[in-house]
């Protein structure tokens, strides 16, 4: 290394000028793959929700690409993909086409004050499921 005026530094050594180009070269391709969102939803109910009343039933999360989001609300309780869901759910569910951070609401009124279940899942490019949430509520 050589020394300039003052003692500053002009050139950086061989080696560590090799670690910081390697250190630039993985923070290229790390860093753009963690920022990233990771594929997470989630689901809330507001409280209370009262039978015969139009209450909201809110789905937030994140997709790392394009995907759809699927909400079903129904008594039965939550299946284990929404192929299952859709097969023994009596409602249509609603679906959102998202990608990146997204937050969803839906307006629902349950008829019977019982326990409610909402069910979300997030689907990405040929049918994969990236995740899912489920919340069971209870309907005054």
């Amino acid at each position: 290394m050589q020394a300039g005026v003052n003692g500053a530094s002009k050139r950086v050594a061989p080696v560590a000028g090799l670690a910081a180009m390697v250190l630039v070269i993985w923070l290229l391709a790390v860093v753009p793959a963690a920022a990233l969102p990771a594929n997470r939803l989630r689901i809330t109910i507001p409280s209370p929700a009262r039978a015969g009343s139009t209450y909201d039933v809110v789905i937030t999360g994140s997709a790392s690409g394009p995907a759809t989001a699927y909400l079903f609300v129904d008594y039965a309780g939550c299946a284990r993909s929404p192929a299952a869901e859709r097969r023994r759910s009596r409602t249509r569910p609603e679906s959102y086409r998202v990608s990146g951070a997204f937050a969803e609401v839906s307006g629902w009124r349950s008829s019977s004050t019982a326990v409610d279940h909402a069910c979300g899942y997030l689907v990405g490019a040929g049918g994969h499921l990236l995740a899912s949430a489920r919340r069971a509520y209870r309907v005054g």
